[in-house]
């Protein structure tokens, strides 16, 4: 098996030969050596994981550096010598991808009183950390941050009570730490080797208002495919499908498996249901039920939507969840806004022609639909298969394709104002 080390010296190769990519520096350093680990836990009063101990006997210290040949950043530094140190701290270095990971020994030793924990923290209100409520003042005091990589976010450390060493983003210029995805540090390793250093993807990947309440990801090397890494020839299609040169969050904690058995368990949508289905939710509409929000809620790896912020008085709004739609009902020229596909699978259906805008498609397989002319405002595919789809003329202002599948997809003509596409697959798009 290849070492850290090695991995991240191949990345670096990579990056050198790319065309895309222009290398502005790469350095290792020289390995800890078993007596400064002994020295710094003790000096310290904590114990080294495992994972920690296996990188830093490695490098003492990683420096990665690289922008896109088409960035318009100045280059700041264009030595291939590595930056010293006390020149990381001010975070001002312009790039597209970075990597600072510290010293073991400086890490441990900066002092972050009234840089990262304060006294004014003592008599706020506690924080949830997955099942526990934490004081803000103590869990900012075990936050050592560790890896520098954008202007004013890092990667930092939270050495638990237990010992452990989790893994969590700063924003804000170590101001914020609750807004993030927790993980561990071999994980975070990898994300690193997927993502290429590249910091938008990072920063995209990490950052959840409620992260701290989430399962800890685990992202280790099986999790990572060709299809959900860093995929830096879609990065010159950002001009017509923005984010698309970002990494999509991480879909660890879905069970796609278990969305697929469900909705193949039910019983496919008849023609005389659905012309029901579409009355009803017109009489749900017109009572009050349109102008409501979709949240996506996640359970035990299943998916569900949650309507929020409207109640129709009469009539019943579209929930197709986890449903089969066969090409054989026509599901053109119907009004659905509002509507609930989430997990819907519908491959080959022709929806073209309606309004499904402000809908819930996410996780939905639709290979091969027909969304032609359709309006499709603010709906969420995210996750979604959508290859080979027809979006020819339809409105897909504001809407959301994270992490969806959009290979051989037709998007000539249709409106993308404030689309986003972070993870998706454009591979052989139209348009």
């Amino acid at each position: 098996m290849k070492t850290i080390a090695t991995r991240f010296r191949e990345l670096a190769s990579q990056l050198a030969a790319s065309k895309e990519i222009e290398l502005l520096g790469f350095h290792l350093f020289p390995p800890l050596a078993p007596s400064s680990f002994h020295r710094l836990e003790e000096d310290h009063q904590l114990l080294i994981p495992r994972a920690v101990r296996r990188f830093y006997e490695q490098t003492n210290g990683l420096q990665l550096h690289w922008r896109f040949r088409r960035s318009d950043s100045p280059q700041q530094h264009s030595t291939m010598a590595p930056h010293p140190w006390k020149m990381i701290f001010p975070n001002k270095m312009v790039a597209d991808g970075r990597i600072v990971i510290l010293p073991l020994e400086k890490l441990l030793a900066q002092n972050w009183e009234n840089r990262i924990y304060f006294d004014w923290m003592k008599d706020e209100p506690s924080i949830r950390v997955q099942e526990q409520f934490c004081d803000l003042y103590a869990f900012s005091r075990r936050i050592r941050p560790f890896d520098f990589f954008g202007d004013g976010y890092d990667m930092a450390f939270h050495i638990g009570q237990q010992g452990e060493w989790q893994v969590l983003m700063g924003e804000d210029y170590h101001h914020s730490y609750q807004c993030s995805r927790l993980t561990d540090f071999e994980s975070y390793l990898e994300f690193l080797l997927a993502a290429k250093g590249h910091v938008a993807s990072r920063i995209h990947f990490y950052q959840d208002e409620q992260g701290l309440t989430k399962t800890p990801l685990q992202t280790l090397v099986d999790y990572w495919t060709v299809e959900n890494s860093f995929r830096m020839e879609q990065v010159p299609l950002e001009n017509t499908f923005q984010m698309a040169g970002r990494m999509g969050r991480s879909t660890a904690d879905i069970k796609s498996s278990l969305l697929l058995q469900r909705s193949h368990r039910t019983v496919p949508v008849k023609p005389e249901e659905w012309e029901s289905i579409v009355e009803a939710h017109r009489r749900f509409l017109s009572s009050g039920g349109a102008g409501g929000q979709w949240q996506s809620l996640l359970i035990n790896g299943l998916v569900i939507g949650l309507y929020e912020g409207a109640v129709g008085r009469s009539g019943e709004q579209a929930q197709l969840e986890h449903r089969r739609l066969l090409p054989s009902v026509d599901c053109s020229k119907v009004a659905l806004p509002y509507a609930n596909f989430c997990g819907l699978e519908a491959r080959r259906v022709d929806f073209s022609q309606s309004d499904f805008s402000h809908c819930l498609f996410t996780d939905a397989r639709l290979e091969r639909a027909n969304f032609e002319g359709s309006l499709l405002r603010q709906s969420d595919f995210s996750r979604a298969d959508l290859r080979g789809v027809n979006f020819r003329k339809a409105d897909l202002r504001a809407a959301d394709f994270e992490n969806c599948d959009l290979r051989g997809a037709d998007f000539r003509d249709a409106c993308l104002e404030g689309a986003r596409f972070p993870g998706a697959q454009l591979e052989s798009i139209i348009r």
